[in-house]
C-alpha cells in the first residue's frame, strides 16, 4: 500500500442524449480511462481499480448511459467513432483533459484504438484486454436498420414481460461470481444498482446488431489514421489448449497494431473480474512505459 487516502467520486453528465454515470477514483498519477465491452458495465472493472486507484486516477464509465427523456434508445446507429468521441467527452467532463492510458476490453477494443487514431494527442498508452478482433474481410450480415429493429422488438418484449431487471440481475450475479473473492454486499449491491438501469439491455442489444459494422468502420479507419507513436499492448485471456486458437488470433492482432502481447491465464474473457490484480499491473506497467517513453503529460490546448 502506498499509505495515501484513494479518493472516489460519482458524477453523472450529458453526451450525446445520453445521461452518463462516470466514476473517478485515486487523486494522483497517470489518467487511465477503462472502457467495458459488450454492454459497457463499469461495474466489472471494480476489484482492478481498487489497486490500480493507489497510484493512478481512474475513470470508468457505463457505456453509452442512460437515454434522457425524449431522446430514442434504439434507432441511433452506434459507431467508432461516436463511442470515441463519448470517451473524449466524458475525460472532458470530469475535468481530465490529460493524454490517457486508454484501456479497451472486448468490443471496446475497437472504441479504444478508434480513440488513439482519432485523438492522438490524447492517448498516453493504448492497452486491448482480450479484445474483439475486426475479421480481415467483412462478414456477411443483416443491414444494420434490420438488426436495430430486431434489437428493439426483443427490448420491449423484454420491458413488456417485466423481465428486464431480473435477467440482469441474474447475468451480472453470474459473472460476478468468478471474483476471486466471491459476492460480497458490496458486490451484490452493485449488481442491483446496475440491473435496475434501464440502459443495460439495450446498450448489450444495440451493440450486438452493430458489431459487423463497427468491425468494418475501425478496418476503415486503420487504413487512413494511424496510430501515435505510443506504447500499445495487447492482453489475451487464456485457459489453455481450448482457447489457443484465440490466443494465436490475439498474437497477430499485437504484431498488426505494432504492440506488445501478454496473456493472462488462467482466465476467461472478463480477465478482469477473475485476475484484478494482474490486470491493474499491465495497466500499470505500459503507463509507466508510457512515462519512461516521454509521453506528453501536459494539459491539452
Amino acid at each position: 500500500m502506498h499509505g495515501r487516502d484513494v479518493v472516489s467520486d460519482r458524477v453523472d453528465v450529458e453526451v450525446d442524449g445520453y445521461r452518463v454515470r462516470v466514476h473517478i477514483d485515486g487523486n494522483s498519477g497517470p489518467v487511465v480511462v477503462l472502457c467495458s465491452g459488450l454492454g459497457g458495465r463499469q461495474l466489472h472493472w471494480s476489484d482492478t481499480v481498487a489497486d490500480l486507484a493507489r497510484d493512478h486516477t481512474v475513470v470508468r464509465f457505463d457505456r453509452p448511459g442512460t437515454p434522457v427523456a425524449g431522446t430514442p434508445a434504439l434507432n441511433a446507429r452506434r459507431t467508432v467513432r461516436g463511442e470515441a468521441a463519448r470517451i473524449a467527452a466524458v475525460l472532458d467532463a470530469v475535468a481530465q483533459r490529460n493524454s490517457a492510458v486508454v484501456v479497451g476490453h472486448s468490443v471496446a477494443g475497437f472504441y479504444t484504438e478508434g480513440f488513439a487514431r482519432l485523438y492522438p494527442d490524447r492517448a498516453r498508452a493504448l492497452l486491448l484486454l482480450d479484445s474483439s478482433i475486426a475479421p480481415d474481410h467483412p462478414l456477411l450480415a443483416l443491414p444494420g436498420p434490420a438488426k436495430l429493429a430486431a434489437a428493439g422488438a426483443a427490448a420491449a418484449l423484454l420491458d413488456k414481460s417485466h423481465l428486464r431487471t431480473a435477467l440482469g440481475r441474474a447475468g451480472l450475479t453470474l459473472l460476478q461470481r468468478r471474483r476471486p473473492g466471491g459476492l460480497d454486499a458490496g458486490a451484490r449491491y452493485e449488481i442491483r444498482s446496475t440491473a435496475a438501469d434501464p440502459g443495460l439491455v439495450t446498450s448489450l442489444l444495440t451493440e450486438y446488431a452493430a458489431y459487423h459494422d463497427l468491425a468494418a468502420e475501425l478496418c476503415a479507419l486503420r487504413a487512413d489514421r494511424p496510430l501515435p507513436p505510443v506504447p500499445r499492448m495487447v492482453v489475451t485471456a487464456h485457459r489453455g489448449w481450448r482457447t489457443q486458437p484465440w490466443r494465436a488470433r490475439q498474437i497477430r492482432l499485437a504484431a498488426a497494431l505494432g504492440a506488445a502481447h501478454e496473456t493472462i491465464a488462467p482466465a476467461g474473457h472478463l480477465v478482469m473480474i477473475e485476475q484484478p490484480l494482474r490486470t491493474a499491473d499491465v495497466i500499470r506497467r505500459i503507463g509507466r512505459s508510457a512515462t519512461e517513453n516521454g509521453a506528453a503529460t501536459s494539459p491539452r490546448r
